[in-house]
């Protein structure tokens, strides 16, 4: 490895999935997140993932893109939850802890931003 990235000297240095089971475990049953629910760690719904924000450099997920509701979303435009320490898979479902909420962001879009209303 250097500045530049990893440099590969011929093809053989090159892994295929199928050569790495943790690898290829994920490729034969992917995790689908979009649709999960989000929920706070008191049952209380907090939204559905719409989407994923992917870092473009690492491709690694960085946020959630989440829908609070149809009329909340057309009012003000989805939210961003960035993955934060607190997050739980549990199922088709994600809980968050109470400290973690106040970290979704709100995406300023919809009505309000087209109106101009704040």
């Amino acid at each position: 490895m250097n500045t530049k990235g990893v440099i590969a000297s011929s093809e053989n240095d090159i892994l295929q999935p199928h050569q790495v089971p943790e690898i290829k475990k994920v490729f034969l049953k992917p995790i689908k997140i979009i649709g999960f629910h989000i929920y706070d760690y008191h049952g209380d719904l907090i939204g559905i993932i719409k989407d994923t924000l992917i870092q473009k450099k690492t491709g690694k997920i960085i946020a959630f893109v989440i829908s609070e509701g149809v009329f909340d979303d057309l009012i003000r435009g989805y939210s961003i939850l960035p993955l934060v320490n607190d997050i739980n898979y549990q199922g088709e479902k994600i809980t968050i802890g109470d400290k973690d909420i106040p970290s979704i962001l709100p995406q300023g879009g919809g009505l309000k931003k087209l109106l101009g209303i704040d």
